[in-house]
């Protein structure tokens, strides 16, 4: 909740889905004119990684939060890694 009242586009931003299949992995943006947030949630039990296409990949991206403090996000070029149930939102940063 306090993120969304610090980051306005999470409550007005356009949604815009970056994962079609939304069982396993949920992955979309917020967007408006000054914000770009990514949230990403892993609904399997088992780890699992979102593969960015090159306009994300080359994005830098600050985390503003995460369920699994100890995990290294952007350990993988070109992929988001989470483990089991984890979800994090990630603001891009210029």
């Amino acid at each position: 909740m306090k993120l969304r009242k610090e980051y306005h586009a999470l409550r007005t931003g356009m949604f815009m889905p970056v994962t079609f299949e939304q069982k396993t992995l949920l992955a979309y943006l917020r967007q408006d004119d000054e914000q770009t947030i990514l949230v990403i949630i892993n609904f399997r039990k088992r780890k699992t990684r979102l593969a960015l296409g090159s306009n994300l990949q080359r994005a830098k991206w600050k985390v503003l939060f995460t369920t699994n403090e100890h995990g290294d996000l952007f350990k993988d070029k070109g992929y988001i890694g989470l483990t089991g149930y984890q979800a994090c939102v990630l603001l891009k940063s210029d």
